[in-house]
């Protein structure tokens, strides 16, 4: 909703505020709204690009100057599909005007379910669960072409085989759904399995075999995942698909006996058309250090050949992974960026082309400073803060990361005293006259930590009993570095020498106590220590203190298709992070390099790329690993 006075504005400084929501009335925290006024529609002369964050009530507020009257402003945010919302702000005559926003549906209920087996019938035990409303309906398809909306419902199946469930719940304003994957034994002493191998182009030789041990089998039916079926008792099958793509084929065998069993295998088609033909290329829009990329224009060759796969390197060190086509990316410095994407068609055709992006001339206005700690009193000074021409900072404030702040005008240092040592994250914001304001933030140790450094490092599985290390994220003095790194990996093992990402094998599962020490230039030296829980599963870094740093609050919709939604919270501000998605063997299939903000961070993920399947998507940071299963259909 938006909020008009019908007379307008005759002021050069307005002020413009409102909220953001979820549709059912929960407030979305740090949600960025993106505000601007330009010559045609706002104020002559202007062109003001603000970006702010909602609180944890959901509530922005920007002032905006401008020597002429302001009468319109813009004002955008992204939907969780990654659509933007766009809405005009007009002036009233007291100089303020409301902007609203709704986003999508916050997911306050989950589905889930567990079961046992017992020959063919199954007992499904629903867990499900829903934050503030009450359940109103279930309703579950047993893979089989059959439904129920019980509670808890008994099921028997007619056939062995593996089977797809799906519970679906809904509430008054929310809706949820999980599948699993049911293995059912056949009826009576039968296996159904086949193997499959390419003859040439895309034809394929599928062979029944070991399908019965004393019985004989009267029935073969095959289903060869596009829509044809083969009837009778052929032991051996020579298909021909049209196209290429990933086909799920399905055996099912009867015996003289009554014994019926199935099984599905996906088989990948992937044969390369004469034309490999593509062109790479994107467009983009700039607006401030936000940058919003489209890749509509590349082309795939001809023969229905189409785009798979999309890698961007944004030129500083951060890459997106998978098949999306117009990603929308936030610098952290204005500068020449070399940006690139990459293509892979169906038919393996790959092209890439870089573009030099010079974020300089959009920017207006650029925060940076340094600083110098002697113990506890710390200087700060503005060593490389920047304008446009003709434009000059008139106000720069400093939140010093301890629930304090300072404003001031015109000087470039400033000293502040914490009471404690500590690690800060310390924001400088300057704002400039003719509006223009920017906001750099850095991690800041106060104090003395057995010396002036700090030991970090976190883990991840690489392969079973494999972990690999990674302290990249441990801190010294600007002034000093690090020269030792200690490792003890709490299986009696230790490592000398400096290696920032040691790879460890261990013996057996359990819970290790790894331990990390440090040493500098300047003899500043300090240990840090993580419980690694080592499974054939995903290891779990515990910290000592049980500080839970990183959350992964929700996915929705789960299960997925074309994209997954992910609601991440951080204790912190700006901590650097890696969303990745892996599938049941450890592969990563795609992943994304970014930084969170403190408070809740909301992500849309693409996953149209991906096949039918389980995944699990892994949320790393220098606090360690958290995790969370979801399914794509």
């Amino acid at each position: 909703m938006l909020a008009m006075a019908s007379i307008l504005s005759i002021a050069n400084t307005v002020i413009v505020s409102g909220y953001v929501k979820f549709a059912n009335n929960v407030p979305v925290a740090n949600q960025a709204v993106y505000i601007s006024v330009d010559t045609l529609s706002g104020a002559i002369g202007c062109a003001i690009q603000h970006v702010k964050y909602t609180n944890a009530n959901g509530y922005y507020r920007d002032t905006l100057t401008c020597n002429n009257n302001i009468t319109i402003a813009k004002l955008q945010t992204i939907n969780c599909n990654g659509q933007t919302l766009q809405q005009s702000a007009q002036f009233g005559a007291n100089g303020m005007a409301e902007a609203n926003f709704t986003i999508c549906i916050f997911t306050n209920c989950v589905a889930n379910f567990s079961y046992q087996t017992n020959a063919q019938t199954v007992q499904f035990n629903n867990s499900s669960q829903a934050a503030f409303v009450g359940i109103t309906q279930y309703l579950w398809k047993f893979g089989d072409g059959t439904i129920s909306t019980d509670y808890s419902p008994l099921h028997t199946y007619a056939y062995g085989g593996v089977y797809q469930v799906t519970l679906m719940l809904q509430s008054n304003g929310c809706a949820d759904s999980i599948v699993k994957i049911i293995p059912v034994p056949p009826v009576g002493n039968c296996n159904a399995n086949f193997r499959d191998s390419l003859l040439n182009g895309r034809r394929f030789l599928f062979n029944s075999f070991n399908s019965t041990s004393s019985d004989s089998i009267i029935s073969r039916t095959w289903n060869f995942g596009d829509g044809t079926t083969q009837f009778g008792n052929n032991i051996t099958q020579v298909k021909e698909y049209n196209q290429n793509g990933v086909y799920t084929v399905c055996l099912k065998i009867e015996s003289a006996t009554g014994c019926v069993d199935s099984i599905c295998k996906n088989i990948v088609v992937n044969t390369p058309t004469i034309n490999t033909s593509c062109s790479a290329n994107f467009s983009f829009i700039k607006s401030g250090l936000t940058v919003q990329f489209n890749s509509a224009q590349s082309q795939a060759g001809s023969n229905g050949d189409s785009i798979i796969y999309r890698r961007w390197n944004f030129g500083n060190g951060d890459t997106l992974v998978g098949n999306v086509i117009a990603p929308i990316k936030t610098f952290a410095n204005a500068t020449t960026y070399n940006m690139c994407l990459l293509i892979k068609t169906v038919a393996g055709c790959t092209k890439n082309i870089c573009y030099n992006i010079n974020l300089r001339d959009s920017i207006g206005c650029f925060a940076n400073y340094t600083f110098n700690a002697s113990n506890t009193l710390v200087s700060f000074s503005q060593n490389s803060g920047t304008t446009a021409s003709g434009d000059s900072i008139i106000l720069r404030r400093w939140d010093w990361g301890d629930s304090t702040a300072s404003t001031i005008t015109n000087a470039n240092s400033i000293t502040h005293s914490y009471t404690q040592s500590g690690i800060y994250n310390v924001c400088f914001t300057v704002k400039t006259l003719l509006g223009c304001e920017r906001k750099i933030c850095k991690i800041v140790a106060i104090g003395t930590f057995t010396g002036n450094c700090l030991a970090r490092f976190y883990s991840e599985s690489v392969a079973p009993k494999t972990v690999r290390f990674n302290s990249s994220y441990s801190w010294s003095q600007p002034t000093d570095s690090i020269i030792e790194r200690r490792w003890n990996f709490g299986d009696g093992s230790l490592l000398y020498g400096n290696v920032v990402n040691p790879l460890k094998q261990y013996n057996q599962f359990g819970n290790y106590n790894v331990c990390l020490t440090i040493k500098t230039v300047n003899g500043c030296s300090n240990t840090f220590c993580f419980v690694v829980r080592v499974s054939d599963s995903i290891p779990i870094n515990i910290p000592i203190n049980n500080a839970d740093f990183v959350r992964i609050v929700n996915l929705y919709p789960v299960p997925c298709t074309i994209q997954l939604t992910t609601l991440i919270w951080s204790a912190l501000n700006n901590v650097q992070t890696e969303i990745g998605i892996y599938d049941v063997y450890g592969n990563r299939r795609w992943h994304i390099n970014t930084s969170l903000l403190q408070g809740n961070n909301l992500r849309t993920i693409p996953t149209a790329q991906l096949q039918t399947g389980p995944y699990i998507l892994k949320v790393k940071t220098m606090y360690g690993t958290r995790s969370k299963n979801f399914y794509k259909l």
